[in-house]
């Protein structure tokens, strides 16, 4: 898992070297109160989900996904996240508790945690989550914010 996440950050890291950093930005994509993501993804299974964050502080979200993870089961998690948001790109560290059920176990639950890149890209951001928790995965996606603050 490691090497998969060592590759995620290098790919992070040369799409920011690819794509310019203008100094005139736009930054009001920083400045909303609610992001909707949408990521698929592959590690211990196939996986993909739907997040919704309610940016409560400059530095503070907490989030509800909905994934599913190798048609074994669908879990629903609450992720309070750390973000931070310099220059074109996000980075979000995030842990919590999520639940679940599985056709073997029945219900069950997990301590979901991992980190978001995010390089902002048209009027959204690309994100790329490395995840560990109810089965691990990196994965690709994107994020968009709505409803901006006054």
């Amino acid at each position: 898992m490691k090497r998969i996440i060592l590759l995620a950050c290098f790919a992070f890291i040369f799409t920011f070297q690819i794509f310019p950093q203008n100094n005139a930005v736009n930054d009001d994509w920083k400045n909303k109160w609610l992001y909707t993501s949408a990521w698929a993804g592959y590690g211990s299974g196939f996986s993909m989900g739907l997040g919704v964050d309610a940016q409560l502080a400059k530095m503070f979200a907490l989030g509800l996904e909905f994934d599913l993870v190798d048609k074994i089961y669908p879990a629903i998690s609450l992720l309070p996240k750390l973000t931070f948001r310099p220059w074109n790109m996000e980075i979000d560290l995030y842990g919590g508790v999520g639940f679940g059920y599985s056709t073997v176990y029945g219900f069950i639950w997990g301590i979901p945690h991992g980190i978001v890149l995010g390089y902002k890209l048209g009027p959204g951001l690309l994100i790329i989550d490395g995840r560990n928790g109810m089965g691990w995965s990196v994965g690709i996606g994107y994020r968009m914010g709505f409803f901006e603050k006054k």
